[in-house]
């Protein structure tokens, strides 16, 4: 019983907070200090809802679509599958809007995983989803598919400060992994 109210306080928040969102794409209400106009000019926006950092809020976007697609596949009610489809759809359209690629590139393993434990059948769909999705993305969605493909570019203050973190890291580790810090 307990599960089961939880999980409604997760869908009922999830879905207000990507209705919060929704609202700031279209209505304003953002924050500009997260756009990086000098690379990618084509975006004008980058939602955070109820976050205060569009990277956090898409991180728990993949949690919520994750957990809503689960929801619609086991539901038997048709109420049920309408809330699980609509909070899955604008879950959606939210992690796009943050302009995560970290987040994009976090949802595309997640499902690909998702399905291969579903049903170990449904590789072949996976490949065939995948292979048109990204077709779709490049054709109708070219500001998407160049920021995704940004993923790697060490010119990006983002990804250099991230490498230059993990180097860090990875030196920090060699030098006190026995002994310690």
């Amino acid at each position: 019983e307990w599960v089961k109210r939880a999980s409604v306080t997760f869908a009922a928040f999830s879905a207000f907070a990507a209705m919060v969102g929704v609202f700031q794409f279209f209505g304003g209400g953002f924050e500009s200090g997260w756009l990086d106009s000098s690379d990618f000019s084509g975006i004008t926006v980058r939602i955070t809802s109820t976050f205060e950092n569009p990277n956090v809020y898409a991180s728990y976007l993949l949690l919520v679509i994750l957990f809503a697609l689960s929801e619609l596949l086991k539901s038997r009610t048709p109420k049920k599958s309408v809330f699980c489809a609509v909070t899955l759809l604008l879950s959606a359209f939210c992690v796009i809007q943050t302009w995560s690629r970290g987040a994009w590139l976090g949802l595309c393993i997640s499902l690909v995983l998702y399905f291969l434990m579903y049903s170990a059948k449904s590789l072949p769909y996976i490949a065939f989803g995948g292979a048109l999705g990204a077709l779709g993305v490049s054709l109708f969605a070219p500001n998407v598919s160049k920021r995704f493909m940004s993923i790697g570019n060490l010119s990006d203050t983002s990804v250099s400060y991230r490498i230059s973190a993990w180097r860090g890291i990875l030196k920090m580790l060699r030098s006190d992994w026995f002994g310690g810090i």
